[in-house]
């Protein structure tokens, strides 16, 4: 065999080797990607109630119920209230620090209040309003495994 023929042959097998490297790696991380979107589903359950624009100040409850397998560890709950109502707010902060863990099939009640700007509204204007709370903003803790998710 000639040298250059033995040259383009080594060259060859290597890129070949390096670009199946590099379709593994994708690969790879393509799965990883899948199962920490896995992990991360949804598994909180809230269940919301309020008491009412009495006085400028409503109060509410928030119910969140832990539907996974595993402890969650709940640092602050925020009430997002819907756009119409936002402009009348006076609370300086809505965050409600919890720093709680939910155990599994368990449940966590928050409350707070939110101090709304009420002046010159009738009791049916404030009913439009309604729903005052549209969202809840939940943050957490949580720890993702990436050792055992990759293990097969």
């Amino acid at each position: 065999m000639s040298k250059k023929l033995t040259i383009m042959i080594v060259t060859s097998i290597l890129c070949i080797l390096v670009l199946f490297v590099g379709v593994i790696n994708i690969i790879t991380v393509q799965n990883k990607t899948k199962a920490v979107q896995n992990q991360t589903k949804s598994w909180l359950v809230s269940n919301y109630s309020s008491s009412g624009l009495g006085g400028g100040k409503l109060d509410y409850s928030i119910n969140l119920t832990n539907q996974s397998d595993k402890n969650i560890f709940i640092q602050s709950v925020q009430p997002l209230v819907n756009e119409t109502l936002k402009n009348r707010i006076l609370s300086k902060e809505m965050v409600v620090t919890v720093n709680k863990e939910i155990k599994p099939n368990k449940v966590i009640a928050i409350t707070g209040e939110i101090i709304v700007d009420t002046e010159g509204l009738k009791t049916t204007d404030m009913v439009k309003f309604e729903p005052f709370i549209t969202d809840i903003k939940v943050i957490t803790a949580q720890t993702i495994s990436l050792k055992t998710s990759f293990e097969h």
